[in-house]
């Protein structure tokens, strides 16, 4: 089960460095359940490009917590097809997953093309995906509040935080379900319970 709060949140970087990047104000993310060892992913459209090259140095994750251990960070370009916001494996192994993107650290980011968007609706030519890994460990729960991106742009470094959540259930027969109190800055919290038997 996969509760999703908004698909991506856009960035806008322009010609100068200094300028905070334009987001999207609603925290967005994913809560879903996984077994035990499993390998995912975790995708999310991040940045529009308005003005570049600009170079991801770094990626952190905030508030990274729980049973579950980070695999690696992928970057994918004007991707053909929308990417789930969660799919099996890391890394990409398919054509509809992003087979083939690079590593998101030391990632060179371009503005955008002659096609910004393109005829057929696909992503526009500046936009990006960031692609997590993460491998599920013992059952529990693991939780994320957001990403920190650090970025190399002109020969300045500056960084822009990703209000970006992921909250885990791992183990088997268990699902998150939002819950009523609120977490940092009153952001949705969930809880792992039990599934609940379908109705007959």
């Amino acid at each position: 089960m996969a509760l999703g709060l908004g698909a991506c949140s856009v960035l806008r970087a322009g010609p100068d460095p200094d300028r905070y990047f334009q987001h999207l104000d609603s925290v967005y993310g994913d809560a879903f359940a996984v077994a035990p060892g499993d390998v995912f992913s975790d995708s999310m459209t991040i940045i529009e490009i308005t003005d570049g090259p600009m170079t991801i140095t770094s990626v952190e994750l905030i508030g990274s917590q729980g049973n579950a251990t980070v695999l690696g960070y992928r970057l994918f370009k004007n991707h053909p097809i929308n990417l789930p916001s969660s799919f099996p494996g890391f890394p990409a192994t398919t054509e509809e997953d992003g087979v083939g993107a690079p590593d998101a650290i030391g990632a060179t980011l371009a503005g955008p093309g002659p096609q910004d968007p393109t005829p057929d609706g696909r992503a526009r030519t500046g936009d990006y995906t960031l692609v997590i890994g993460y491998r599920a460990l013992d059952a529990g729960k693991y939780s994320r509040t957001g990403i920190r991106l650090t970025v190399e742009s002109h020969g300045r470094s500056f960084s822009v935080v990703l209000h970006s959540f992921l909250e885990l259930c791992v183990g088997d027969n268990v699902e998150p379900v939002l819950s009523d109190s609120l977490g940092q800055a009153g952001e949705r919290t969930f809880e792992c319970e039990p599934t609940k038997a379908a109705s007959p």
